[in-house]
């Protein structure tokens, strides 16, 4: 998830046309970049493997949506980035409530706040400037 909520702020960094969506693009791209590096670091610890990132028809669709910037690019990505950032906070309590490990379980617990600010962000992007 990390992956594709990096690939679509940096297209959103790119053609947004609000300050207000640049803002919560840049706040998401920091974020999930060093959620992903907690995550592998996490991941390498344990000796496991992480999913390969998108792909190849995934991140097509990454650059059809920021070549589809203009009129109404703005709304398209925070309303996408509102229903993903609610899929990721509904799986991330999950782990933080039952995940079968306890430094998965962790994690989530540390992530799922700034989850919930970007959805807040998301949702009433005003407040946040």
């Amino acid at each position: 998830g990390d992956q594709k909520e990096i690939a679509s702020a940096q297209a959103a960094l790119n053609s947004a046309q609000r300050s207000a969506t640049r803002d919560a693009a840049r706040m998401i791209l920091e974020d999930h970049r060093a959620s992903s590096q907690k995550l592998q670091q996490l991941v390498s610890r344990k000796g496991w493997t992480l999913p390969a990132p998108a792909t190849t028809a995934e991140s097509d669709q990454a650059r059809a949506a920021s070549a589809a910037a203009g009129a109404g690019f703005d709304d398209r990505f925070m309303a996408e980035q509102v229903k993903m950032h609610k899929e990721a906070i509904s799986l991330y309590r999950a782990q933080a409530a039952s995940g079968a490990d306890p430094d998965l379980r962790q994690f989530a617990r540390e992530q799922l706040p700034h989850l919930e600010h970007h959805l807040e962000m998301l949702q009433n992007p005003t407040k946040g400037q």
